[in-house]
């Protein structure tokens, strides 16, 4: 009598539970897969603000100052980003020689296509930020150059904190914007303390980068910084422009200017919380990036530190001014 010869082949059963061993492994791996990437982005993004800060430093060391934030008052023409003196710390020294600092970034004796072909985005736009930027058009002269790819920038500094502003509040998708002002008026903010009453002509509330009208006007050096190198903010990241995000959340109705690195703009003024936290709230004119809970900052020192969304309005002033005399613990960071 012939036996039946067994097949080899899977039954369903057999095919379900390996469907459901590949799900498991699946679930278990993907979290960590995800968490490995989100740390690669994060060490990135810290690698190029470092290597930022590096170009500034460099900079202050061969004309003994610290580059402009930007150039020219908001009335004025000849406006330039920090980028633009940076370029030759950039390799592009050529490229800086061929600017007309004496006319405005976007003048037509500048060229568009000059502007829009040096390619920074390796060292200027955050791999944790959104790949794909909407382009964006502005009915001013200086937004005639087209967004691409090339031209965007996540990481800007600082040029002032602004207690005085009192516009643009509101909600969003239930997130309440609110303006500095309102934690000074609340007393969360200590204006009566070492630095003083709080005004735009009170240098204990100055940073280190900081807007003027001519590039020589910035003749602030490492010696003026005394609150110490190591602690006093020197550029930060805000992430996501031209779109506007609130806590995560794309604003599609919103667009910003001052997303290119060579435009006038490129530079925040901080003036705005959401419930008490400078960072990630909004990247409007504020501290934003896409690492969950911190954002990247680079210190006068050449240091790269990522600071809690959750950090005191205190201690970030006391960080960002350059001779506030605030001495800050690692504790209160």
């Amino acid at each position: 009598m012939r036996t039946k010869r067994q097949s080899g082949a899977f039954t369903i059963v057999e095919l379900l539970v390996v469907i459901a061993i590949i799900a498991i492994l699946a679930a278990i791996l993907l979290p960590a897969v995800n968490g490995a990437r989100a740390a690669a982005r994060r060490t990135q993004c810290a690698n190029k603000v470092r290597q930022i800060s590096l170009a500034i430093l460099t900079y202050e060391s061969k004309f003994q100052r610290f580059p402009p934030a930007i150039t020219g008052a908001d009335t004025d023409l000849n406006k330039f980003s920090m980028y633009a003196f940076l370029l030759p710390y950039f390799e592009f020294t050529s490229a800086y020689n061929q600017i007309d600092f004496s006319k405005d970034w976007d003048a037509t004796s500048q060229s568009e296509a000059f502007f829009n072909n040096l390619n920074l985005s390796d060292a200027l736009i955050c791999p944790a930020a959104p790949t794909s930027r909407t382009r964006y058009f502005q009915n001013q002269p200086r937004e005639t150059f087209e967004s691409t790819s090339s031209t965007l920038v996540d990481y800007v500094p600082i040029h002032s904190i602004n207690l005085d502003s009192t516009a643009g509040t509101g909600t969003f998708q239930g997130v309440e914007i609110k303006k500095l002002r309102t934690l000074a008026t609340a007393g969360a903010i200590n204006n009566g303390g070492r630095r003083g009453a709080y005004s735009a002509s009170n240098t204990k509330w100055w940073g280190i980068l900081r807007q003027f009208n001519d590039p020589n006007d910035a003749n602030i050096r490492t010696a003026h910084v005394r609150d110490g190198l190591s602690n006093t903010i020197l550029m930060t990241e805000t992430s996501g422009r031209p779109q506007g995000y609130v806590l995560g959340n794309q604003r599609t109705t919103q667009q910003i200017s001052g997303y290119k690195w060579f435009h006038g703009n490129v530079s925040i003024s901080v003036n705005a919380h959401c419930s008490g936290s400078m960072i990630n709230c909004t990247n409007t004119s504020e501290v934003y990036g896409f690492h969950p809970g911190v954002a990247v900052f680079a210190h006068a020192d050449g240091s790269t530190h990522f600071r809690p969304e959750e950090m005191d309005p205190n201690v970030f002033i006391s960080l960002y001014t350059m001779a506030g005399e605030e001495l800050i613990s690692e504790s209160e960071l």
